[in-house]
């Protein structure tokens, strides 16, 4: 594993972004790009959800995957590689042969459009953290759930939409919307409104 790049939290180093081999709360480098590899695997998942349908076990990988890769959650190499393991078995029994998506082109764009496909993927993980508590307490909302992987995949789309990676039209992930400002701006307010 290289040198880590995460801006998720207030403790950033010079307000930039940790980068290296540790950050500033003390996550290493390997952790960091572990989480990464989490996030992936669960786009991955949302995009398989998407194909055929959330299952019961989908449902609490996406709450427990988001919220293990908050700040300061979970520093535990072990753990989150087997979470990463569990949500690609499910994926792969959901619809096979769906891929994950490579973080790091996150990371690697341009500032703006890194904070743009930053904004839905730190609110998602907020947003979870309230989820997770809740999943462990027994209490579901199936639209909340619905939500999580509906901007997962709006995640995906903006990420191939921005990076134009494999992204054509006339594709299932084809939507017009998509390619104007307001379509790009409505996740973004989804989420905000979702978490209220």
């Amino acid at each position: 594993m290289g040198d880590m790049f995460c801006f998720q939290c207030q403790q950033t180093a010079h307000n930039t972004g940790c980068e290296g081999s540790a950050g500033v709360c003390g996550k290493k480098a390997d952790t960091a790009n572990y989480q990464d590899d989490l996030v992936s695997a669960l786009i991955g998942l949302a995009r398989a959800v998407r194909k055929k349908g959330a299952t019961e076990k989908s449902d609490e990988l996406m709450l427990k995957g988001l919220f293990t890769t908050i700040t300061n959650v979970n520093f535990y190499n072990d753990t989150i590689c087997a979470l990463i393991d569990e949500v690609n078995k499910e994926k792969e029994a959901i619809a096979p042969q769906t891929d994950n998506y490579d973080v790091q082109t996150i990371w690697d764009d341009d500032e703006d459009i890194r904070s743009l496909k930053s904004l839905i993927l730190f609110g998602l993980k907020g947003m979870a953290a309230y989820a997770y508590h809740s999943y462990a307490l027994g209490y579901t909302d199936p639209e909340v759930q619905a939500f999580f992987y509906a901007h997962h995949f709006s995640l995906y789309l903006l990420i191939r939409l921005f990076s134009g990676i494999g992204y054509s039209v006339g594709t299932s992930d084809d939507n017009a919307s998509w390619r104007t400002s307001d379509g790009v701006l409505q996740p973004y307010l989804s989420c905000g409104r979702s978490s209220l």
